[in-house]
C-alpha cells in the first residue's frame, strides 16, 4: 500500500511539473488573440488600449487592430499588418539590435509599399502576457502605437 501511494504521488508530481509553462519563454505561436494594455501600478485611466492579432491571408503577414478607447477623446481603431521575424531589422538604413536574440515584431502600415511603422523585441509571449520592447520607428511616430508595452490576454 505504501509503495502504491509513493508511485501515485511521484506520477502526480511528474504530471504537475510537465504541465507548467515557463513564464519567460517567447511563444510567438500564442500571439494570435486579444490583448489589453497593462498600465503601471498607480496610474489611473478612463479608457483602454486593446491589441488584436489575427492570422493573415499569407504565412508572412498577419492583421493587427489597435483600439484606443478614451473617455475624453473617444474611440478609434487603427489597422496594421504585422510580421514576426528573427532577421536583423533596418530602420532608416541602419541595422538595429542585430545582436538581440529576441524575435522581432514588425508593425507594417497598409498600402502598396507597406512601410514598417514600428519594430519591437518580443521579450515575453505566453498564454497570459505579452511584453514588447520598443526598438524604433521607421517613419513618423504613429500615436496608436505605444513605446514599451505590456499586454495581458483578454479572457473570453
Amino acid at each position: 500500500m505504501k509503495a502504491l501511494r509513493t508511485i501515485i504521488c511521484a506520477a502526480l508530481l511528474v504530471a504537475g511539473l510537465c504541465g507548467c509553462e515557463k513564464d519567460d519563454v517567447v511563444r510567438t505561436d500564442l500571439l494570435e488573440g486579444v490583448w489589453d494594455k497593462v498600465y503601471p501600478e498607480g496610474v489611473a485611466t478612463d479608457g483602454f488600449v486593446r491589441w488584436t492579432f489575427q492570422k493573415g491571408d499569407t504565412s508572412f503577414y498577419g492583421y493587427l487592430d489597435v483600439m484606443v478607447s478614451d473617455v475624453f477623446a473617444g474611440d478609434h481603431t487603427q489597422n496594421y499588418l504585422f510580421c514576426v521575424t528573427t532577421i536583423p531589422t533596418f530602420i532608416n538604413g541602419l541595422e538595429v539590435d542585430s545582436l538581440s536574440s529576441y524575435p522581432k515584431l514588425e508593425v507594417v502600415g497598409p498600402g502598396e509599399n507597406r512601410p514598417v511603422l514600428a519594430v519591437y523585441d518580443i521579450l515575453k509571449c505566453n498564454r497570459k502576457q505579452l511584453v514588447l520592447k520598443y526598438i524604433g520607428f521607421f517613419q513618423e511616430s504613429d500615436p496608436s502605437l505605444d513605446r514599451d508595452i505590456t499586454l495581458k490576454r483578454r479572457s473570453k
